[in-house]
């Protein structure tokens, strides 16, 4: 049999150690209404309008991008 010397017993003991446990949190994205439709997120401008039943929602970089397209989209229905 072998006996244990002091530097095996405390390369177990670091083994046995456990570090710190990392949690990751992410952030649920919040709308601002700026227009009729039309919501802004603090980088992109959001356009949602049904459309016969169904929901078209498209992002845009700038707010008359936006506002235009959504006037497009009004016109097609009227």
């Amino acid at each position: 049999m072998r006996k244990n010397t002091k530097n095996q017993k405390a390369v177990k003991a670091t083994k046995a150690v456990k570090t710190t446990n990392v949690v990751t949190k992410t952030t649920k994205t919040s709308y601002s209404p700026v227009a009729k439709n039309v919501y802004f997120d603090g980088r992109s401008y959001r356009t949602r309008i049904t459309v016969g039943g169904v929901c078209n929602s498209r992002n845009f970089t700038s707010k008359t991008a936006a506002i235009r397209w959504r006037n497009e989209v009004r016109r097609t229905i009227a």
